[in-house]
This record gives structure tokens, C-alpha cells and sequence, in this order.
């Protein structure tokens, strides 16, 4: 019908996702050159017709082909929140979200008025940007921790409600506050981890083992001193690993851990480095200092700050 515009959308592509066969990446490219000629042949012939795919950066990075540039640079759009490149926030998203949801109870859903936004959380932090850095940017990732949020919420209200009533309270906040907060952040960083598992275990296999030296270093930052220490102290467990710097760079490549970048230099200020944030950078074994991502913290039982802690830095 030349009324309609059609759409044939490939999704979840990574379940079969093996990067040791060759024959899964052949496929995958076999689908991708397929994609765009019949994309440019529907343009040609002026049917209104788009094939696309969804496919993990990850994967797409593997694949060697061809006409894999012409592709990046033409046909690849990469979807991203709550970056320099992009208006889309994750913000707005769950304001969406809240609307409709609330659409028959209250006028206003914005998140302000669903978020205690007066009280700040540790760090001076906004809940909202709170939320967001222990996320990879990913709306599934501020879904579900938005909705622990909301459970402990129920269960505080209920506590709450119950002391009102036999005037043991004089009032309750009944927005989202810093202890919801802080009650579902251990119940979401479990699922965060568990969600890596689902990327990172067929490209590292001993990821897991990897992850028990920031356990014996305890704290979300550490220095290169620190950490050759640690992986010294643990060398047992993965005797294959001659450079201790590997296991960093492949954790890099999965934002497991950032590399602290000084200010200067054209950079602006200086930040921690995660690949999720910035997919063009590369690891630096130089830097002084690392960091774990937030998210993994609780489920890796680490400490927001470590003993040894340089002038100016958290």
C-alpha cells in the first residue's frame, strides 16, 4: 500500500552472539550489506520502506568487512542519552513514563515532583544525576532503578503511615527521598552486574575472577601503585595473564572501570573516562589513577573513598 510507510526491524541479534565463530559474524555482515542495498533500492524505486537493525556497539566494533566505513558513516546512527550530542535525556524519558502512568491522578508528573529533588544526595549530587551514574545511559537501566526506588518507597510509606496514625510522626514526605534512594541501590547494583554478565562473559570468561582484585582493594578509586599490588596479590587465580594492565583494558572496554584524564591539555576538566560515555576513547595505563563504575559498588561491596586519595579528588 504506497499509503503506508513499512518498517522491518532486527532485533536482539546477540543471542547467538559467539565471538569465537567466524560464521555468526558472516551472517551478521551478510544482514547488514543485505539491509542497505534493499534500504537504497526501496529509496531508488521510491517505496516507503526502512530496514534497520539494533545491534550492541560491542558486536558492531568485531565485525571487519569492506564497506564497514561506508556504513558507519552513512548509515549508523548511535543511540544516545544525556550526552553532548544529543537533546534526548533520560530524564525525559522517565517523565514520560510518569505521565502516563499518573495520567489520572495528578496534573503534574514532572520529576520534581516525583523525586525529593530539595535534599541532595551524597556528593551535593541531584538524585537524578545520582541515578544516572550508576547507569551505562541506558533507559533500562534508570527503569529499573527507578522502580526499586518505588518498592522501597511503598514499603517506607507503609512504615511511615502506620507511626502518623498512631501519633508517632507529625507528617511524611511522600515524594521519592534519599533513603528510597540509598535502600534500592544495593537491590540494583546486583541487576546492573547481572546485566553485565550478559555482554562482557563471552569476550572475557574470567571477568568474575578479574573483579576479586577491586574487591581486596575495597574502594571504588584506586592508584596504578594500588592496584599492581592487589593483582599481585591475586596473580594466582588467572596465572595466564602476563601484563596486569590487560585486565584493565578489557574491563575498560566494557566500562567496568575508567581512567582518571587531568584537566588541560585541550580537555577541559579533569574526569574519569568510561568507554560508555565517550566509545572513541582508549585505554590509558599511563593514568594514575582508576576508578570503578558507581553502579558495581554495592555488588562488589566497595567504599565511595580509599585511604590513599590525591589533593583535589574523590
Amino acid at each position: 500500500n504506497p499509503e503506508h510507510k513499512y518498517f522491518i526491524c532486527f532485533d536482539q541479534l546477540d543471542l547467538g552472539f559467539d565471538p569465537q565463530n567466524p560464521e555468526y559474524f558472516n551472517r551478521l555482515i551478510g544482514l547488514l550489506l543485505a539491509c542497505r542495498d534493499l534500504n537504497i533500492r526501496a529509496r531508488e524505486q521510491e517505496k516507503k520502506l526502512l530496514v534497520s537493525i539494533f545491534l550492541r556497539d560491542d558486536i558492531y566494533d568485531n565485525l571487519h568487512f569492506e564497506d564497514k566505513n561506508k556504513i558507519t558513516e552513512n548509515y549508523l546512527s548511535r543511540i544516545e542519552w544525556d550526552t553532548k550530542k544529543t537533546k534526548k535525556t533520560l530524564k525525559d524519558l522517565m517523565q514520560k513514563r510518569f505521565y502516563k502512568l499518573l495520567a489520572n491522578e495528578v496534573a503534574d508528573a514532572s520529576w520534581e515532583t516525583i523525586f525529593d529533588e530539595t535534599k541532595k544526595m551524597t556528593g551535593n549530587q541531584t538524585k537524578y544525576q545520582y541515578l544516572l551514574d550508576r547507569t551505562f545511559l541506558r533507559p533500562r537501566d534508570i527503569i529499573k532503578f527507578c522502580n526499586e526506588v518505588l518498592a522501597q518507597y511503598k514499603m517506607r510509606m507503609m512504615n511511615e503511615n502506620s507511626k502518623l496514625e498512631l501519633g508517632l510522626e507529625d507528617s511524611v514526605n511522600d515524594k521519592f527521598d534519599n533513603i528510597d534512594i540509598n535502600a534500592a541501590k544495593v537491590i540494583y547494583s546486583e541487576y546492573f552486574l547481572n546485566e553485565l554478565d550478559d555482554e562482557i562473559h563471552k569476550h572475557i570468561p574470567n571477568y568474575r575472577t578479574y573483579l576479586d582484585i577491586f574487591k581486596s582493594i575495597g574502594s571504588l578509586g584506586f592508584s596504578k601503585e594500588g592496584y599492581l599490588i592487589a593483582f599481585k596479590s591475586k596473580k594466582s587465580l588467572f596465572s595466564e595473564i602476563k601484563d596486569p594492565f590487560q585486565i584493565l583494558q578489557q574491563l575498560f572496554e566494557f566500562s567496568v572501570i575508567g581512567f582518571y584524564r587531568a584537566g588541560g591539555g585541550g580537555y577541559g576538566g579533569a574526569e574519569y573516562v568510561y568507554k560508555y560515555k565517550d566509545p572513541r576513547a582508549l585505554f590509558d595505563e599511563n593514568s594514575a589513577r582508576y576508578k570503578v563504575h558507581p553502579g558495581f559498588m554495592d555488588a562488589l561491596g566497595l567504599k565511595k573513598y580509599s585511604i590513599e586519595k590525591n589533593e583535589g579528588e574523590e
